[in-house]
């Protein structure tokens, strides 16, 4: 896609249906039934709200409601209210998606349509029948890796200029801006504090200018695309032919 259709893409995006359609996938996924049922009883209306805060670019995230999960570790999540959940979803979806997933590898596997977990799989079982066939009964070595603290330790100036190469209107790079900053507010840190006191865990802080939210449908894309480059070092670069990545996590195989 040109730089040219690129600087057009924000406005061009902005109708109702997209909208509308963005919450129709919220109100099939999200997990906030008294939030779903309160949005649901003024949808149109609320919708016609969302489309007009975005065309007069007002749109500002709510703050989130944090809390904890426990399994299979302590950790923070924050979630959003419905309109950020349908915002997010619209953003990921007309924005996020057309000018930046073919930039990403094939095994790059979490969060696109039909690329998760059972794809992975796949993928490793394909890469072990290469291996075995190519050297019959030669030793098959695994490395894996994970980033620690991942979503705690993405820095927004290095974030964005990865998205400035590919997104040119700077409006979608503004409402990015401003999705992503949520977390720079004090209010976060003040319930993790609350957060490790009540329940002795030892979650992080988030510093001024890094971390993305955990949840949010932006901030799962967003963290795909921040190690973009790296995959195509990898696989290019140094040549790892069977290289899988979900995530922060990292996995190649050799013989």
């Amino acid at each position: 896609m040109g730089h040219r259709k690129t600087r057009r893409i924000y406005d061009k995006a902005l109708t109702y249906e997209k909208v509308y359609s963005a919450w129709n996938t919220v109100s099939h996924t999200c997990k906030n039934k008294q939030g779903l049922f309160e949005f649901m009883l003024f949808a149109h209306v609320r919708v016609d709200k969302i489309l007009e805060e975005l065309k007069q670019r007002k749109y500002y995230p709510h703050k989130y409601r944090c809390f904890m999960i426990f399994e299979p570790k302590p950790r923070l999540v924050m979630s959003q209210s419905i309109r950020d959940k349908v915002v997010n979803h619209f953003v990921a979806r007309e924005y996020l998606l057309p000018l930046l997933e073919r930039t990403l590898i094939d095994t790059n596997v979490a969060t696109r349509t039909g690329m998760g977990s059972s794809y992975a799989t796949k993928m490793l079982r394909r890469y072990l029948s290469q291996m075995m066939a190519k050297r019959p009964g030669a030793k098959i070595y695994a490395m894996k890796v994970d980033v620690s603290k991942y979503f705690y330790t993405i820095d927004h100036e290095i974030l964005f200029e990865k998205l400035e190469r590919r997104i040119k209107d700077g409006d979608v790079l503004e409402i990015l801006r401003r999705i992503v900053g949520e977390t720079n507010k004090p209010y976060i840190n003040r319930v993790i504090d609350g957060f490790n006191a009540y329940y002795h865990t030892d979650i992080p802080h988030y510093e001024q200018g890094k971390g993305l939210s955990i949840g949010a449908m932006t901030s799962q894309f967003l963290a795909i695309y921040y190690l973009n480059d790296l995959d195509h070092y990898i696989k290019e670069v140094l040549g790892c032919r069977w290289f899988i990545r979900y995530m922060d996590d990292f996995f190649d195989t050799g013989v």
